[in-house]
């Protein structure tokens, strides 16, 4: 959550936590409220922005998000609403991203030979596509319609610092294929693989914040 935005894929990341606790043996929680802006993120290793219209973030919410992301954490932000080329969320996340990180802020393609597309699943051909909204009223029956998607590229951006891969931009709308109940193997796939990724990659939030505790255990 953000001062001027909430999540536009509500349901997305618990649907997705659910994959995860089911299928991995992790263990994962949602904060079913996690402000940009509060320090309760440095305790979470995955945050998960996902955004539909513009939004204007805060100095604080800019301050934050770079220290969260220097400091080892990782970030999936995707824009919600791909139908649209370069659509005002696209533009109010890009910028975000770098405006906070400054020279850091560089989208780089994910090639398809990293680490990631085999974290747990393995995507040879790199990330799956997205997938159009399921019609939930009759009267959007009509709403959507191949002709209204934009080339789907066949990769996602990241950006990387000091080598560590620190945020995946998507433009493939998982979120909304998490929210579904069917037809999402591969969307869900290739989130538990950013988790997974998340967590294990050197230099992670995670993998410092075990060190700590092991660290802890060992002086006792």
């Amino acid at each position: 959550w953000g001062n001027d935005w909430g999540p536009a894929t509500p349901r997305a990341i618990a649907e997705l936590v659910e994959a995860i606790n089911l299928r991995t043996r992790i263990r994962a929680q949602v904060d079913p409220h996690l402000d940009l802006g509060s320090q309760k993120i440095f305790r979470a290793p995955f945050i998960y922005l996902s955004v539909g219209a513009a939004f204007s973030p805060t100095k604080t919410e800019l301050a934050n998000l770079k220290e969260y992301l220097r400091r080892g954490g990782f970030a999936l932000v995707e824009n919600a609403n791909p139908w649209m080329e370069y659509s005002p969320a696209e533009a109010s996340l890009r910028q975000m991203l770098k405006d906070a990180l400054g020279v850091y802020g560089r989208f780089r393609i994910i090639p398809k030979d990293h680490p990631i597309y085999h974290s747990f699943y393995d995507f040879d051909d790199g990330p799956p596509a997205a997938v159009r909204p399921a019609a939930r009223t009759p009267e959007e029956l009509g709403t959507f319609n191949v002709a209204d998607f934009q080339p789907d590229a066949p990769y996602l951006e990241g950006i990387f610092i000091d080598g560590r891969l620190a945020v995946v931009y998507s433009n493939k709308a998982y979120g909304t294929a998490w929210e579904n109940e069917y037809r999402n193997e591969p969307q869900l796939r290739m989130g538990i693989n950013m988790v997974v990724f998340a967590l294990l990659q050197e230099g992670s939030m995670a993998r410092q914040q075990m060190h700590e505790i092991m660290n802890m255990n060992q002086l006792r």
